[in-house]
């Protein structure tokens, strides 16, 4: 017995990188979702999934980290624990935080998109792109987190105490993108 492989039916090498890319994509913002800190007075933790979001922009392009995004969010919504310090939540799309989850789509393809429009600007370009995508989280989140505490305590509890952090996170993503694209350039 012969055994006929046609080669129209095998995967090809860019689909597989593209899976493996979009799958490494959302395990990667699942394992910095486990650092995560619960601030007291706000229904949000903090985590280094934006963090997550602007390496992924900056290395997958736009169409692989959105996918790596989607990818993320569907783990989320069928239950396996990828959430804030390893929490499963099949339904965390109606939770306080569910609308910052959402807005990981737009804001992760808005930095992408930022990036690959010019790609020899440098670190300012960077930072300006993660900027434009944590804006972009914070005007699609918020308004979720309102529906459950109000507006003056969404601003209070849901914005301010993150912003020090966002900056820190926007920071060393514009710090790290340019060597990791170097190294990049040299990966099969």
């Amino acid at each position: 017995m012969a055994i006929e492989t046609r080669l129209g039916t095998l995967p090809s090498m860019r689909s597989l990188s593209t899976f493996l890319a979009v799958v490494g994509g959302s395990v990667f913002l699942a394992l910095l979702s486990r650092f995560s800190v619960f601030v007291p007075y706000s229904l949000v933790p903090v985590t280094l999934q934006t963090f997550g979001l602007f390496i992924l922009a900056a290395t997958l392009g736009k169409s692989h980290a959105a996918g790596a995004v989607a990818v993320y969010l569907c783990q989320a919504s069928i239950g396996l624990p990828v959430l804030a310090g390893g929490l499963a939540n099949p339904l965390w799309y109606i939770a306080p935080s569910g609308g910052y989850l959402f807005a990981f789509l737009p804001a992760v393809y808005v930095a992408a998109a930022l990036l690959e429009r010019d790609k020899k600007r440098g670190f300012l370009w960077h930072l300006f792109s993660f900027c434009a995508a944590q804006c972009v989280i914070y005007l699609l989140g918020s308004p979720w987190l309102a529906y459950f505490v109000g507006w003056d305590r969404t601003i209070t509890a849901g914005v301010l105490p993150f912003l020090y952090g966002a900056f820190l996170k926007i920071t060393a993503a514009a710090c790290l993108s340019k060597p990791i694209a170097i190294v990049k350039r040299f990966l099969p």
